[in-house]
């Protein structure tokens, strides 16, 4: 605790410099000590986050590889894009088709004779809805005989799930309209009437004598690829090619035909590859870096020397160099691709093998890089996972490295604390020091003064 003094004040002693410059050479070394291990410690978590960003990047080109799914893609080529689009998961089979849209899906829509207005009264009795297989009966009485009021009873029923029942009304006359949801031929109506008074009659379908007239029919789209016949409820088709989904635009003429070419995605997976290697040369460079040493200045990098950085560069040169156990005896190893490894631990890819390497066998090359438990891109994902992965190495030392910043900074708080505490006890030592200086001088002072009075004195 503090005390108000006058330091020096009956000596001239400068009791608070002394003490400040005796606390700050005290607290000289230490501080500079910690300084630099904090300064260390915030390299190496600099460093790590460095190094994990390069490892994640790594992850994520591997990922691209290691799913055989993705890997292995297919690409859809058309010769025209009027009439239809193509899409392909990697079930696809390589191969040529001749496709010609003679028809598409369609919802049916109905529509009654004329009315004179939607409040015209139309007739008692049941309508029966027959739509897509499901029977829907909807009651009709004096309480909702209108047409509007009819509308209102088929969308309130179990059948507005299926069918959208409107009034329409012209400067002259107003019309029920009934329109299925949903496309396809399975998805037509039927409508009859029971009991009642009849004039229900002119809303049946199809129609006896009156009745609705069918405005648009319920049809599938009907394709025809190479010469047979495939067809679906919507304008998609699935199944008909396997691997491919088509969609139906517009028909052809008839006899034309759009050609659809069904190809392994090379170009994607050369990308992938591309990109695998990008991030690998990428990782290996800040590895470097990051474990240099500066034979000038004697200084190393902040993990320089650093065991386990060490081991994950040997970790991944060895999975990289690696065969492939079960996989093709011509592709069992990246290099057997012309992807190879350089002095420096980079890699380089030889295009022309790699593209020969693609002609010959692409599947083949998918099972280098995805062969279950074996692959290239598979095992190095098994490796990457243990340091980049939640809870992993580099969460536990990113952890370390922040609990060894608290403990500098406990250590800092316990220093500040020692000081406080030594400039509190120097203090009082100096003032206790200048208050006995003063009165030793306030004592000199009064001698002099009684000895000049002395006879003879001086």
């Amino acid at each position: 605790m503090g005390t108000i003094v006058t330091s020096g004040v009956g000596s001239g002693l400068d009791v608070a410099g002394l003490v400040t410059k005796l606390v700050t050479a005290e607290g000289q070394a230490p501080t500079t000590r910690l300084n630099q291990q904090e300064a260390d410690v915030q390299g190496k978590l600099s460093a790590i986050g460095s190094l994990r960003s390069a490892l994640s990047t790594f992850n994520d080109a591997v990922s691209a590889l290691k799913d055989i799914n993705r890997f292995q893609g297919r690409q859809a080529t058309l010769s025209s894009s009027d009439f239809l689009t193509a899409t392909t998961d990697s079930s696809a089979v390589p191969g040529s088709y001749s496709i010609e849209v003679q028809q598409l899906a369609s919802a049916q829509k109905l529509q009654s004779a004329a009315f004179e207005s939607p409040t015209t009264a139309v007739g008692t009795g049941t309508l029966r809805i027959v739509a897509g297989g499901q029977n829907y009966d909807i009651t009709i009485d004096g309480t909702n005989n209108t047409l509007a009021q009819i509308a209102n009873a088929i969308n309130s029923s179990a059948a507005g799930s299926k069918l959208i029942a409107s009034v329409i009304t012209g400067a002259s006359e107003s019309r029920l309209t009934i329109a299925a949801r949903d496309t396809g031929a399975a998805n037509g109506m039927t409508i009859t009437q029971s009991g009642g008074d009849g004039g229900l009659a002119k809303l049946t379908y199809p129609p006896s004598g009156s009745g609705m007239t069918q405005l648009t029919a319920a049809l599938d789209t009907r394709v025809l690829i190479d010469g047979v016949v495939a067809t679906s409820p919507t304008d998609t088709i699935t199944g008909a090619i396997q691997g491919v989904t088509l969609t139906a635009k517009a028909v052809n003429a008839s006899g034309e035909t759009t050609s659809l070419n069904v190809d392994y995605d090379r170009a994607a997976a050369r990308k992938s590859i591309d990109s695998f290697v990008n991030a690998y040369n990428s990782l290996v460079k800040t590895i470097g870096t990051l474990t240099s040493y500066n034979a000038t200045t004697k200084q190393g990098a902040p993990l320089f020397g650093d065991t386990g950085v060490q081991n994950i560069a040997s970790q991944l040169r060895r999975v990289i160099a690696s065969n492939v156990a079960g996989a093709d005896t011509s592709t069992q190893a990246l290099a057997q691709i012309g992807i190879s490894a350089q002095l420096d631990g980079t890699l380089t890819v030889d295009s022309t093998r790699l593209d020969a390497a693609f002609t010959n066998d692409f599947d083949a090359i998918g099972q280098l890089f995805s062969k279950d438990g074996a692959g290239v891109a598979v095992k190095l994902d098994g490796l990457l996972q243990q340091y980049v992965g939640t809870d992993g190495l580099f969460d536990k030392r990113t952890a370390s490295l922040n609990a060894s910043i608290k403990d500098i900074d406990d250590q800092r708080n316990q220093l500040t604390d020692r000081l406080n505490a030594l400039k509190d006890r120097y203090t009082k030592q100096f003032n206790a020091l200048d208050s006995l200086l003063a009165k030793l001088q306030s004592d000199s002072n009064y001698l002099t003064q009684q000895l000049s009075k002395l006879p003879g004195f001086g």
